[in-house]
């Protein structure tokens, strides 16, 4: 499988060995804390296109959380 990518006016192929994850990564990044309000997270999902927003704690990248995280949560019954 071979893709092919116009980047920046250039043409670059999968295959492509000078072809980097800086090339075709996104660097426009929107994160939340880790302490941050969880209807901030909803808020912002909701709002846009993304699938995932990246959860920081000091900076450093601690994981994801998901539209599916936030409907399994919301399909947990309350006790």
């Amino acid at each position: 499988l071979c893709l092919s990518y116009r980047l920046q006016n250039k043409e670059y192929s999968s295959s492509d060995s000078s072809l980097t994850v800086g090339d075709v990564m996104t660097t426009d990044v929107v994160s939340f804390d880790k302490d941050d309000n969880l209807a901030d997270v909803c808020k912002c999902l909701m709002a846009s296109s993304f699938r995932r927003v990246p959860i920081t704690s000091g900076g450093v990248l601690v994981g994801l959380i998901s539209r599916k995280d936030l409907l399994t949560l919301s399909a947990i019954p309350v006790q």
